[in-house]
């Protein structure tokens, strides 16, 4: 899905659910614009650890986690930020909340995001590569993810009004 809100700046966010067991995002910034590309991310109340050497973030329940997953040599800083959720009304408490921010000075650029929910205290392996040629906002993109033992091939080919998640 193509958003226009602002001059110069077209975001681009496309999302994948490979055998329903993960999510892959896509976000492009195309245009001219300059400025600074953050992506935001919010967590359940509870522990949550920054990994910024690795560009992940994960949550440390004893059963049921989450990990935020960027490519470690994606051209991004993973900070934490304030973050507040709140059940009733005027009633608020505080839970973890991070931010991915893009060295680009502006659009053009790109996210490649994975959110993995697992099982247990094991944060799971995961590699995700966007093909050679790649450029933000092109009609074409072609991702392989090995993630779980398998390894996924997904893309789209906007010209041909196809998309594949195999």
């Amino acid at each position: 899905m193509d958003n226009a809100s602002y001059d110069g700046l077209t975001h681009r966010r496309t999302v994948w659910f490979p055998g329903r067991r993960f999510f892959v995002i896509l976000d492009e910034a195309i245009g001219e614009a300059k400025g600074v590309l953050d992506l935001h991310f919010q967590f359940a109340p509870g522990p949550v650890k920054l990994d910024t050497a690795r560009n992940r973030a994960y949550t440390l329940f004893d059963d049921a986690n989450v990990l935020v997953w960027m490519d470690p040599a994606a051209p991004v800083t993973l900070e934490e930020e304030e973050g507040w959720m709140g059940w009733d009304y005027n009633k608020r408490m505080r839970r973890v909340a991070c931010r991915f921010r893009h060295s680009a000075p502006g659009a053009p650029a790109h996210f490649l995001t994975l959110l993995v929910p697992y099982q247990g205290d094991k944060v799971p392996p995961v590699q995700a590569t966007l093909a050679e040629g790649f450029t933000p906002g092109g009609d074409r993109v072609e991702i392989t993810v090995d993630l779980l033992g398998k390894s996924w091939m997904i893309g789209y080919d906007l010209a041909q009004r196809r998309a594949r998640c195999e």
